[in-house]
């Protein structure tokens, strides 16, 4: 995500405002909602020390990052 918003010229200070800038660029709009599980994952991993077993990184959260990776790479 980062990658893509600084070839746009943006750098969004906080989750907040990207998950705004997210949803205002049509190219990216169609892997918003696969975005949103890893995210909640990054989220209760890094600000309540909940981290998801090892297995459940591996079918969950790697997958959703290598397709979401190869999409942003298209509009880069």
């Amino acid at each position: 995500m980062e990658a893509f918003f600084f070839v746009k010229g943006i750098h969004p200070p906080d989750h907040r405002t990207r998950d705004a800038y997210m949803i205002e660029f049509t190219e990216i709009m169609n892997i918003y909602d696969e975005l949103c599980e890893p995210k909640a994952i990054s989220m209760r991993a890094r600000y309540h020390g909940r981290y998801p077993a090892a297995n459940d990184f591996k079918a969950q959260v790697v997958p959703a990052f290598e397709k979401d990776k190869s999409e942003m790479l298209k509009h880069c």
